[in-house]
């Protein structure tokens, strides 16, 4: 793919994120990239098949769906919402800003994602990058589900993403569940106050049975617990470094994943 290209199929897969759920039609796209910086070659327009060949290999890249709705007549085009899409956005920007090497699309993306052939700057702008919007959050949780139902998890064999909060997810095993009502909450924060981020883990219980409430506070020594969401009861653990963890720019998965373990494993005897 000869360089312009590749800047333009990056460039244009920033635009169809950055428009929202609103979207951009073909023609606002093509009006757009004639006066783009980026196109060097100085092309006239943004042919509806050059449009339409790009759409199909940016859906098959990056595992994302470029959806069209028709109103009054008129298609408009947008990416399916999602953080890791807003993330895939933001580094089409930077990385067609910097890329003047002969390389395809997909050898380019997996270069920059996997630390390869960038410089330092490069790296660090890419950390401040995911850490800002959370991908790394959003990735880390849908790792721990997925570790949770196929097993990974000692004393765990589900996992979910909260209805109520981002990036809160619940780990637990539903045998233990049935008779508790109770499971791990794990809140994944990349805005905590020092600029950090924080991972922090709860007990949440689901009955309103008092005596069940001190049965675990003394059981797993947390503190007394908050309503919450609804009818949940959120218990801290009194051992501060059992209910925060601290990061840079990426979550310890491993270390995460073993905290669970050591509140489960209180939680289920």
């Amino acid at each position: 793919m000869a360089p312009n290209q590749l800047k333009r199929s990056l460039w244009m897969m920033n635009e169809l994120i950055s428009a929202g759920p609103t979207g951009i039609t073909r023609e606002e796209l093509s009006r757009k990239w004639m006066d783009s910086r980026f196109n060097d070659a100085k092309e006239p327009e943004l042919p509806e098949r050059t449009f339409f060949r790009i759409r199909k290999s940016l859906q098959e890249l990056f595992e994302v769906e470029i959806i069209c709705r028709i109103s009054g007549g008129v298609k408009r085009y947008s990416v399916e919402q999602t953080d890791y899409s807003v993330f895939l956005g933001m580094l089409c920007g930077l990385v067609s800003d910097n890329s003047k090497r002969n390389l395809s699309l997909k050898d380019l993306m997996l270069q920059v994602l996997n630390d390869v052939e960038i410089t330092e700057e490069e790296k660090r702008m890419l950390d401040d990058i995911s850490f800002k919007i959370g991908k790394e959050a959003y990735e880390c949780g849908k790792w721990l589900i997925k570790e949770a139902e196929e097993g990974r998890i000692k004393g765990a064999d589900r996992g979910q993403w909260s209805e109520h909060r981002k990036y809160h997810l619940s780990i637990w095993l539903e045998e233990e569940y049935q008779r508790l009502k109770s499971w791990v909450g794990i809140h994944i924060n990349r805005k905590a106050s020092d600029g950090r981020g924080e991972v922090r883990f709860y007990i949440v219980c689901e009955s309103q049975d008092e005596d069940l409430h001190a049965l675990l506070m003394e059981k797993l020594q947390l503190l007394p617990g908050e309503k919450r969401e609804g009818d949940y009861w959120w218990f801290a653990p009194n051992d501060d470094a059992l209910h925060v963890m601290s990061y840079v720019s990426m979550p310890d998965r491993n270390a995460i994943r073993a905290r669970i373990e050591t509140l489960l494993s209180s939680l289920n005897r």
